[in-house]
């Protein structure tokens, strides 16, 4: 089976991102067990094949939500591109919480905080 990575992704969020979030926050479930659509992202995509990659994300839980921060747990497939599961990469990524919380919203920080087989 592919190996699952388990990451901390941090978000800077503004006042009324705040308030379209919490409205939408029950659309994360619609991610947990679910396969992505993935194409090759616009940032890698003069290295990589341009294809449409199939990832899995386990588990997407909110770990910190406040009006300048959304800080989520997210556990996935090895491989699956996290900047652009926030951000949407242009519509590269579906779905993706871009278009799930209805806002534009961009990766400050990520860390790798585990890994399962």
């Amino acid at each position: 089976t592919a190996s699952k990575k388990i990451y901390e992704a941090e978000i800077n969020i503004t006042k009324e991102q705040y308030s379209k979030i919490k409205q939408n926050l029950d659309k994360l479930e619609k991610l947990k067990n679910k396969t992505i659509n993935q194409q090759t992202p616009q940032r890698v995509s003069h290295r990589r094949a341009d294809k449409i990659r199939k990832r899995k994300i386990y588990d997407i839980s909110v770990k910190e939500l406040n009006t300048d921060k959304l800080t989520l747990e997210i556990k996935t497939q090895s491989g699956t591109y996290i900047k652009e599961l926030i951000s949407g990469d242009n519509g590269r990524t579906r779905p993706s919480l871009t278009s799930l919380f209805e806002t534009p919203l961009k990766l400050r920080t990520l860390k790798v905080i585990g890994f399962e087989d």
